[in-house]
């Protein structure tokens, strides 16, 4: 059995994911079961907010409240261990990650905390704020096949139309 890397679909994320994968091998704390990737949150009522302990333990986590007590987010990117699948596996009825997996392991959830760029882009204008990040070269020269395809999707016309609306309006 090996670890897990599980990620919601609608973020964008750029970081030393060796260093993500280093920490959930060898450093993270004892007894604990899942690695948290963190970020820090413009929107933290938009957020699932964390509360950690002095090991960066999860202790708490306030999924979307209205008033979050801070701005330390769950960035729902996470490796997680065979006992969490087979947990998951044991409770038939679980559909929701966030809400019922998590609360289930505070106390054996350690977090990894991204400085780099993390943002939900499940929503137009996020997606937009998300294009105009500072991205990070990256480490070949010329786009690739898939890059070529990803750039020329249709999403992108679409976006962009949406910045030529927001601007025009």
């Amino acid at each position: 059995d090996a670890s897990c890397f599980l990620v919601h679909c609608d973020n964008w994320c750029c970081c030393d994911f060796q260093a993500f994968l280093d920490y959930h091998r060898c450093n993270r704390p004892i007894n604990t079961s899942i690695t948290m990737m963190t970020f820090t949150s413009e929107d933290p009522q938009s957020c699932g907010i964390i509360e950690t302990d002095e090991r960066g333990v999860v202790i708490r986590f306030h999924e979307k409240v209205k008033k979050p007590p801070g701005n330390k987010a769950n960035a729902a990117v996470y490796l997680i261990e065979p006992e969490v699948i087979e947990w998951i596996n044991k409770n038939k009825n679980v559909t929701d990650f966030s809400t019922e997996v998590i609360p289930a392991f505070i106390g054996k959830i350690a977090t990894w905390h991204n400085d780099s760029i993390h943002r939900d882009i499940g929503t137009i204008d996020s997606l937009l704020k998300a294009q105009l990040d500072n991205k990070p070269s990256l480490p070949w020269p010329d786009k690739d096949e898939w890059q070529i395809s990803f750039d020329a999707h249709n999403i992108h016309r679409m976006i962009g139309d949406a910045k030529i609306t927001k601007q025009i309006s």
